[in-house]
């Protein structure tokens, strides 16, 4: 197998994990899938009171 081949295949490998390592610190954290506070970890970290109810609503659209 030709070494850019190689190449190209390992870097869809490190893609792969990178997404598995990043999915897993949102989970981690407290996030969706996209990286957006949950409604539960604004609430426990006390920055849901702070946000209008425009905001609250298309968080909680976001995060369903």
């Amino acid at each position: 197998m030709p070494t850019a081949k190689k190449r190209e295949l390992l870097m869809e490998l490190r893609k792969g994990q990178l997404q598995e390592l990043v999915q897993a610190y949102y989970r981690v954290r407290g996030w969706n899938r996209e990286g957006i506070p949950t409604p539960e970890t604004l609430k426990r970290i006390g920055l849901w009171p702070f946000l209008n109810e425009q905001v609250r609503s298309r968080i909680m659209e976001i995060t369903a």
